[in-house]
C-alpha cells in the first residue's frame, strides 16, 4: 500500500518558515528600507537623490548631513511618514505590488493568486480598463521573481539553521510518525481492504505449507507472522483475516506500513527533503 503526502504552505510553516505572502511583503519593504538607509548614507553631495528598483520610484532623497534626515521607518507604513518630512513619496511603476502592499496593511493579509485573477477577469471585462492584461502579466512576472527569490533565502537560512534550533528533533520525529505512520482501517476502502486481505491470507498459506513441509520453522518469521499464526486456525479463511485487519491490535499481526511515500509538492521549497528517509526515525528502526 502506498500513501500520498500533499505538500502546502503549512508544511513550511509547521517548520517555522516563514513563507506566508504577509512575510513576503513584510520583508521587500524591509529591504527597501535598507537600501533606502545606504542610498542616504552615500549621497555627500547636495544634490537629491532617486530611488528606482524597476518597481518603485522614490524621489528627493538628501544625503545624511542635509536636514539632519533620517529613515527610522520599519514598515512600509512608517516608510511613508518618514518620506513626508522631505516632501517625498513613493511612486510605484508596478501596480500589482502597489495594490498586494495595500491589501497586506489593510488587512494584514494577503492572498497573491486570488488578487491576480481577480484583476485578470476585471482587464478583460473591461477593456478601457487603465490596467491592461499585458501590463498586469509583466507586473505579476516582477512579483513572482521577487516572490522566488524570496523563498530562497528563506529555504537557505532554514537549511542552515533548523538542525540547530532547540525544537528540532521534536518537530522532525512529531511530522516523521505521521508520514510513516502504519495504515489502520479507517485509511483503506472496501476494495482495497478486501485487496489486502487477500493478500495476506495467501502469504499466510504459504508460510503454513513451508512449514508443515519442514522448508522453514516458525520462529523463523518475523514476530508480527508469528503472532498471526498463533491466532489462526486450519479453517481461517480470508473474511476472518479481513476482521482482523480492522481490528484496534492489527498493528500486531501485519505490517501495515506505506510501501512506497509519493511526495506532491506544491510549494517552492524543498523541506519534504528531511523525511525521505524513514530509517532516520528511531520508531521505524
Amino acid at each position: 500500500m502506498n500513501r500520498i503526502i500533499l505538500i502546502g504552505n503549512g508544511f513550511d510553516l509547521a517548520h517555522g518558515m516563514k513563507t506566508r505572502y504577509t512575510d513576503f511583503i513584510s520583508d521587500y519593504w524591509n529591504n527597501i528600507i535598507l537600501e533606502l538607509k545606504k542610498k542616504i548614507a552615500g549621497n555627500m553631495t547636495s544634490i537629491p537623490q532617486i530611488f528606482d528598483n524597476g518597481d518603485i520610484i522614490i524621489k528627493n532623497l538628501p544625503g545624511p548631513f542635509i536636514n539632519s534626515f533620517q529613515i527610522t521607518a520599519s514598515s512600509f507604513e512608517e516608510l511613508k511618514v518618514d518620506l513626508m518630512q522631505i516632501n517625498s513619496g513613493i511612486d510605484f511603476k508596478n501596480k500589482f505590488l502597489e495594490i498586494l502592499t495595500s491589501k497586506h496593511n489593510e488587512q494584514s493579509w494577503v492572498d497573491i493568486e486570488v488578487e491576480y485573477y481577480g484583476l485578470l477577469k476585471k482587464s478583460f471585462k473591461d477593456k478601457s480598463t487603465m490596467y491592461s492584461i499585458k501590463k498586469l502579466n509583466n507586473d505579476f512576472r516582477s512579483v513572482k521573481i521577487l516572490l522566488e527569490n524570496y523563498l530562497i533565502k528563506i529555504e537557505k537560512e532554514f537549511n542552515e539553521s533548523f538542525k540547530f534550533k532547540p525544537d528540532y528533533q521534536i518537530i522532525k520525529e512529531t511530522i516523521g510518525f505521521q508520514i510513516y505512520a502504519p495504515f489502520d482501517h479507517r485509511d483503506l476502502d472496501e476494495s482495497s481492504l478486501s485487496e489486502k486481505a487477500q493478500t495476506e491470507f495467501e502469504s499466510l498459506q504459504n508460510d503454513l505449507s513451508d512449514i508443515r513441509k519442514g522448508l522453514k520453522k516458525q520462529n523463523d518469521l518475523v514476530s508480527k507472522r508469528q503472532y498471526l499464526i498463533s491466532r489462526v486456525s486450519e479453517n481461517t479463511n480470508v473474511n476472518d483475516i479481513k476482521k482482523l485487519l480492522v481490528a484496534e491490535n492489527a498493528i500486531n499481526y501485519f505490517d501495515l506500513s506505506p510501501s512506497e511515500i509519493l511526495f506532491l509538492n506544491f510549494n517552492y521549497t524543498s523541506t519534504e527533503e528531511i523525511y525521505r528517509y524513514p530509517s532516520q526515525f528511531e520508531a521505524y528502526d
